[in-house]
């Protein structure tokens, strides 16, 4: 544009605008020598008009070179916002734990130590069991943790390592009783019992500050109704104290029951 300009100009006023006339050729190459700002002084705008307009092709190149920056500048912002959007986000350190998933003393992936312990006189020892959960799925949203559910996971434990039995209710030698330890109320565990004989429950529940273990039996014979031959109240001063037994005696019935409150031991590595 500015090539034409020049040869128009300088073909209708002659040689009074530039330092020379100009043709086509010499138009061309007087508007590249100006963009480029390289300036031979070969061709020279004389007149006020010429200066004029080499002045504003001037301006022009200026406005051209910022906006040909400014396209480049801006797609390369543009390829760099999107190979980060494509690229995957770091692995999360393996050791801590999600926070999108609730944990507690009987969550996947916890271990805990279990009581056990063989009946009295048989010694026994503590081994350390894995607590078989259903898997996790990586990613699954689970709703908020209850306020009840987080004190939970660091609450201490009561475990019932057994139950003995010198008499049953049910009457004569061969009598066999049906047996269950209750929790607050709760059934925990049940089982059958007769003289002489040891289970071995190995339950364990959270201590929250305190509860109430008691025992039940009744006669194996259908009919019988269950009776709650004893009880004992346990709190977070047991702590410690180690296997502690207490014996039920009522209507026939002979039994001791063997428990224990300890800390609740967990580990969170997955």
């Amino acid at each position: 544009m500015f090539a034409a300009t020049y040869f128009l100009y300088a073909q209708e006023h002659g040689g009074r605008s530039f330092s020379e006339s100009l043709n086509r050729n010499d138009a061309l190459y007087f508007t590249v020598t100006v963009f480029a700002t390289v300036g031979f002084r070969d061709i020279v705008p004389v007149s006020q008009t010429a200066r004029v307009l080499t002045t504003c092709q001037m301006v022009a190149d200026l406005i051209l070179v910022g906006l040909i920056a400014k396209v480049m500048v801006g797609a390369v912002r543009i390829g760099l916002e999107r190979r980060q959007s494509s690229t995957p986000p770091e692995r999360p350190d393996p050791w801590l734990p999600d926070p999108r998933v609730r944990v507690g003393p009987r969550s996947p992936g916890w271990r805990r130590a279990v009581a056990d312990r063989g009946p009295p006189g048989e010694g026994g020892g503590v081994r350390a069991k894995p607590f078989q959960g259903p898997p996790r799925t990586q990613g699954s949203e689970l709703p908020p943790p209850t306020l009840a559910e987080m004190t939970m996971s660091h609450a201490n434990e009561v475990r019932i390592p057994f139950v003995f039995c010198s008499s049953p209710q049910a009457p004569g030698s061969q009598g066999v009783d049906r047996v269950k330890i209750l929790w607050d109320g709760e059934e925990i565990w049940q089982g059958e019992a007769g003289t002489g004989e040891t289970n071995t429950p190995e339950v364990t529940r959270p201590l929250l500050g305190s509860g109430t273990l008691a025992l039940a039996v009744r006669p194996a014979a259908e009919g019988s109704v269950w009776d709650v031959i004893g009880s004992v109240t346990l709190s977070d001063a047991d702590v410690g104290a180690g296997i502690q037994t207490a014996r039920f005696v009522k209507s026939g019935a002979d039994y001791e029951l063997s428990y224990e409150v300890a800390m609740d031991v967990t580990d969170d590595r997955p």
